[in-house]
C-alpha cells in the first residue's frame, strides 16, 4: 500500500515537471511561473490519483489470484 502512495506521488511529481516544461516551451512563459499555474497543479495532482486508483487496482487483482 505504501509502495503504491510513493510510486503514485513519484509520477504525479514527474507529471508536473514534464507538463510545466512543455507549456513553459509552447506558451513561452518562464518555466516557474507554469509550475505554480493553477491548471498545472491540478493536472498533475489528477494524474497523481489516477495513478494511485490504477496501482490499487493492479495490487489488488494480483492479491486475489494469490
Amino acid at each position: 500500500m505504501r509502495r503504491s502512495i510513493f510510486k503514485a506521488l513519484l509520477n504525479g511529481v514527474a507529471t508536473l515537471f514534464v507538463l510545466a516544461l512543455v507549456l513553459s516551451l509552447v506558451k513561452g512563459a518562464a518555466f516557474a511561473e507554469v509550475l505554480v499555474a493553477p491548471y498545472t497543479v491540478i493536472a498533475a495532482a489528477a494524474a497523481c490519483l489516477g495513478n494511485y486508483i490504477g496501482f490499487a487496482r493492479k495490487a489488488r487483482a494480483v492479491s486475489l489470484y494469490l
